[in-house]
């Protein structure tokens, strides 16, 4: 509207009402008053358009695109389709490394460990439990074979480094104390009787299934590199579902406190 004003003051001097400056100054000013409704016929309209730019190239007379050109959008197209294959697979990937490096998954083969293990039943494996720790006693556990190292097998701790080990008729002896044994399917066989000490780093394992076990009685010790780790759930058959029963052995606890 400030724009209108001198317009307004022009039409004014020049119309046939003329204001005489030698009247009585207070008709002068009274004379010098603007209308206070001009007609809107006599004013130039100003278009709402050209006070209201929302996009500063329009002044410029610029339009720009808001898309991409169609051939633009089909050449990306297919490399964000590549790049997410290539990230959803290198996740995949380094999610099976690491599961694979705390945990491996094992299939129980013979009847060595019944009637704890049986036969085509799959297990879970700690492979992270003895990295800072070492085995106890009574765990089961899974360990390359000292004659083929290809070869997997699963047995149970029974003596530890610095043990003397005997068996006489059948019966386990740690360091002359007799250890109970709940979890075997039947007490060793007497042909297999023997006195073994173990050095260090060693361990002597045995299958629960003693009569039909190939183990540290025939073989001798398991170095602890052979070990892979710690059987600690049984995954299939779906019956069979549950966490591995480990064994202490309150006897040699108790003897120990002697």
């Amino acid at each position: 509207m400030a724009a209108l004003l001198p317009i307004a003051i022009i039409r004014c001097m020049t119309s046939s009402n003329a204001i005489d400056t030698s009247q009585n100054p207070v008709q002068a000013t009274e004379a010098m008053s603007l209308p206070n409704n001009l007609p809107s016929a006599d004013l130039p309209a100003m278009p709402l358009e050209s006070a209201q730019i929302r996009d500063p190239a329009q002044a410029f007379g610029i339009t720009l695109p808001d898309t991409l050109p169609k051939e633009k959008q089909v050449a990306t197209r297919p490399l964000a389709v590549l790049r997410e294959v290539i990230e959803t697979v290198g996740l995949a990937i380094a999610m099976w490394l690491l599961i694979n490096l705390f945990i491996q998954n094992v299939q129980v083969v013979s009847v060595s460990m019944l009637p704890t293990l049986h036969e085509d039943q799959r297990l879970i494996v700690n492979k992270s439990a003895y990295w800072f720790g070492e085995p106890d006693r009574g765990d089961v556990i899974v360990f390359r074979s000292p004659q083929n190292g290809e070869e997997r097998l699963i047995k149970r701790v029974i003596g530890l480094p610095g043990d003397t080990l005997e068996i006489r008729d059948g019966i386990v002896y740690i360091n002359e104390v007799i250890i109970s044994e709940p979890y075997i399917s039947a007490p060793t066989n007497s042909p297999r009787d023997g006195r073994w000490t173990i050095p260090p780093n060693s361990y002597f394992v045995m299958g629960d299934n003693r009569p039909s076990s190939n183990d540290s009685r025939s073989w001798g010790m398991v170095p602890q590199d052979f070990i892979i780790g710690r059987a600690v759930l049984s995954v299939w058959p779906i019956d069979d579902w549950g966490v591995i029963q480990h064994y202490e052995y309150d006897s040699l606890a108790e003897a120990a406190t002697r």
